[in-house]
């Protein structure tokens, strides 16, 4: 049987669009209200604590080579116990996969797609990606291989040509606010996209040798990719009003006009966040599989992600309908629900399995 392998390019690609994935059209409003001119700063300090918490879980996993969390729970802790503890992270990925879905599906609705029935778009998005999930992690990574350089292409060429209302004015004064407070407000942004980054973590034992600089690179890139669209939507838009807008990026695309050559260029924009959102599901529902078959030792794929898709698509349905509401829940609830399961829990693991290290050290 052939050993499925992705490279790493394609480990650092899919890193990336995994952490950008919804952030750019979800969280990028409340980010500008809560810093202001100085907004453009809070995705770098949280890419420096989501490169640090990356170099932590690469030790952490090194230490177990060719397992993923799920594995590493069952190795230190015992079959029960780390059985116990490996599906609370499965049902993490599970929760992921349908808030990602309910971003998609409250995004089409209010833009795109009005009359649609939401739970329409939530199987028809899931059918996709689970059918991925069932070719394996190497076609996905392909996939993430072939469209990122269009992506990255299109994306910046509709910013750039829409740079003409630019206004320095709109970054004054310079580290003007309350850094600590701004801090505060925004801690939920170092949950969501960052921690919920180590998920990729799941695709590591098919990666190629040394994944941890593609996996830490992608977090940074990501990070400096999300402080820049930030600094673009100052520049442009100015602080009241892209703060004030559902989707600043797409609102700032349906303007963009020059002349009769380039319209309706938010169609570019939804094209690229649909592929992001292919690159964030496809690999939660990938955790969730990977998971269950390490526990269960699953053969079938095509079951179980069947189950998956119909589990996903309930939970994401059960999610508010105000897509308000979910971004004041993020903002209360992501920050300590995340930290439980990529800091502390990862900390007991490696505690734990240092201390059996030195105890096996000591009885030989």
């Amino acid at each position: 049987m052939k050993t499925v392998r992705i490279g790493r390019w394609q480990l650092f690609l899919l890193t990336v669009n995994f952490t950008i994935g919804t952030t750019i059209f979800v969280l990028l409003g409340g980010l500008i209200e809560a810093g202001r001119q100085d907004a453009w700063l809070i995705p770098l300090w949280g890419g420096v604590f989501g490169c640090a918490l990356g170099v932590f879980w690469c030790a952490l996993l090194n230490r177990y080579p060719g397992h993923n969390i799920v594995g590493v729970c069952r190795t230190v802790l015992g079959p029960k116990i780390g059985g116990a503890v490996a599906l609370v992270y499965i049902w993490y990925c599970v929760n992921v996969a349908s808030w990602v879905t309910r971003n998609l599906s409250d995004f089409l609705k209010m833009t795109i797609m009005p009359y649609t029935p939401i739970h329409v778009l939530h199987v028809m998005f899931l059918l996709v990606a689970g059918y991925a999930v069932i070719k394996g992690i190497e076609p996905i990574a392909r996939i993430m291989e072939i469209f990122s350089p269009i992506m990255f292409l299109s994306f910046w060429f509709v910013l750039f040509i829409a740079l003409s209302p630019w206004e320095w004015l709109h970054f004054r004064p310079v580290f003007g606010t309350d850094l600590r407070a701004t801090f505060l407000k925004t801690v939920s942004f170092l949950g969501f996209p960052y921690m919920q980054a180590m998920m990729v973590t799941f695709v590591w034992p098919y990666a190629d040798r040394k994944p941890m600089l593609p996996f830490v690179g992608g977090i940074a890139v990501a990070a400096a990719s999300l402080s820049a669209i930030v600094s673009f939507l100052l520049g442009i838009m100015g602080i009241y009003r892209s703060s004030h807008l559902t989707f600043p990026l797409f609102t700032l695309a349906q303007e963009v006009e020059v002349g009769s050559v380039f319209q309706h260029l938010e169609s570019i924009m939804s094209m690229i966040w649909l592929l992001l959102i292919f690159a964030q599901l496809s690999v939660s529902l990938f955790g969730a599989y990977e998971g269950l078959r390490e526990i269960f030792r699953l053969r079938s794929r095509k079951p179980i992600v069947a189950a998956l898709i119909l589990i996903v698509s309930a939970l994401a349905i059960t999610i508010e309908e105000n897509i308000q509401t979910n971004l004041e829940w993020n903002q209360k609830y992501t920050f300590p629900y995340f930290s439980f399961l990529m800091i502390v829990i990862p900390l007991v693991l490696y505690a734990v399995g240092w201390i059996k290290r030195r105890k096996r050290g000591k009885t030989v």
